[in-house]
């Protein structure tokens, strides 16, 4: 009996203590955090006050400097409205232009590569079969048989098979059939394949033209040091009569080269152009260098006053910022006799020995302050990022005021030939 009564008594006092365990789990014990408190840091200690009222004083002058300075946009510091208007006006202009038929644009590039093609984009499926430099690689592509070189494509998504259930692939922006007419164009498009005395830059069309017309296409462009400054095709026609016209804009010449009026170029430039055509492409040059340069100087004096205006916003901002950071007061250092130095205290001992309160050129104050260890390492940080924004966009600039003389680059040759000699 003694046995069960003192049980009975271990679990009375564990049933209690469960009872009063789940009380306190329910009980309102009030609010852990008071967010009405008139001071956010209050309880916080010293050193972790003075970093967050540092970085909130950084956060509000970098929000000053960005709205007042645009060109901390170019940096990644700032989007205001006119960058955000410039970048979606451009994107814009992108799409209208750059609306090319990719699908297109590879079969194309296939055939002026020596391929073959079967069938067109607007078929649910099409065969090409690969040139043999483009056939490396390409083994586990759907649609792919690597030993006749014939891959099945299609635009349609919803198409992975052809009647006789083999695979075809899907040519989108994603196929590597694309990168690899990227490359092959752009290595066509500069004479890549001129080894075997041939150069495939040259083609041949139909047109309603009295005589037949060599129309040369150039790349006219300025480099800087920075990279390319200015580019603009342009394209320059000659007759053998001496005829002679410039293009400056793509609409005036790109129905030359319309593919629908293609010919077989075979035996004309022998017939028709060899024994003229040497003085033509020097004429046409001519022509196309005359052309840049009356074009480029308007631009380069344009391009020049622009980022001169830009040197002195910059100059500008580096002393606004110099002022925000190190402030506005100026300390002459006095060359102290012995006497002076030991009357003048520790304070003005440090002043002159470090240096940085005496100098008037913003870069130097900011460098110097930057290494003075006396101060708080936050504005020794926050001297250092300007410092190095301020050196990195001045040589931005300086890079892309060095620019090189207007150049010209061959691109290639259309021979265009009457509508008679059609058949020729």
């Amino acid at each position: 009996m003694g046995s069960v009564t003192a049980g009975d008594a271990v679990s009375e006092r564990l049933l209690k203590g469960l009872l009063d365990e789940d009380t306190r789990l329910f009980q309102d014990d009030g609010h852990l955090f008071n967010f009405s408190q008139a001071e956010e840091n209050e309880g916080a200690d010293e050193a972790t006050r003075e970093l967050l009222e540092e970085i909130d004083r950084c956060l509000k002058g970098f929000e000053r400097a960005s709205r007042t300075h645009n060109w901390l946009g170019e940096a990644g510091l700032n989007a205001d409205e006119r960058l955000q208007q410039e970048a979606a006006d451009a994107q814009s202009r992108g799409s209208r232009f750059g609306s090319v038929d990719l699908a297109r644009f590879v079969l194309d590039a296939v055939r002026l590569d020596g391929g073959e093609v079967k069938g067109d984009v607007a078929d649910e499926i099409f065969e090409i079969t690969l040139p043999p430099a483009w056939s490396f690689g390409l083994e586990d592509l759907p649609g792919y048989d690597h030993t006749s070189r014939r891959l099945l494509l299609t635009n349609r998504l919803d198409v992975t098979q052809d009647g006789n259930k083999n695979p075809v692939g899907l040519l989108g922006r994603a196929h590597p059939l694309l990168r690899r007419a990227l490359d092959r164009v752009r290595n066509i498009s500069f004479g890549g394949n001129t080894a075997a005395g041939q150069d495939i830059r040259a083609s041949a069309v139909s047109a309603d033209a009295p005589a037949p017309i060599l129309l040369y296409t150039f790349i006219g462009r300025i480099m800087s040091q920075a990279g390319r400054e200015f580019e603009r095709i342009m394209a320059v026609s000659v007759r053998k009569d001496g005829e002679l016209r410039t293009y400056l804009e793509a609409a005036d010449w790109l129905p030359f080269a319309d593919p629908k009026r293609a010919i077989r170029p075979t035996g004309l430039w022998e017939r028709h152009f060899a024994d003229w055509s040497e003085s033509a492409a020097a004429r046409a040059g001519e022509a196309a260098e005359l052309e840049l340069k009356a074009v480029s100087e308007s631009f380069l004096s344009e391009h020049c006053r622009m980022l001169e205006v830009e040197k002195d916003a910059l100059q500008r901002w580096l002393e606004q910022r110099t002022r925000e950071v190190t402030g506005d007061r100026v300390v002459r250092q006095e060359q102290l006799d012995l006497f002076a130095l030991s009357d003048a205290g520790k304070d003005n001992t440090r002043k002159i020995a470090n240096g940085w309160e005496s100098q008037t050129n913003p870069a130097d104050r900011l460098s110097a302050f930057a290494a003075d260890s006396a101060q708080p390492s936050a504005k020794r940080s926050e001297a250092d990022g300007v410092l190095r924004l301020y050196r990195r966009r001045q040589q931005e600039i300086s890079a892309r005021l060095d620019v090189s003389p207007p150049e010209i680059v061959p691109l290639g040759v259309l021979m265009v030939m009457p509508e008679v000699s059609r058949g020729a």
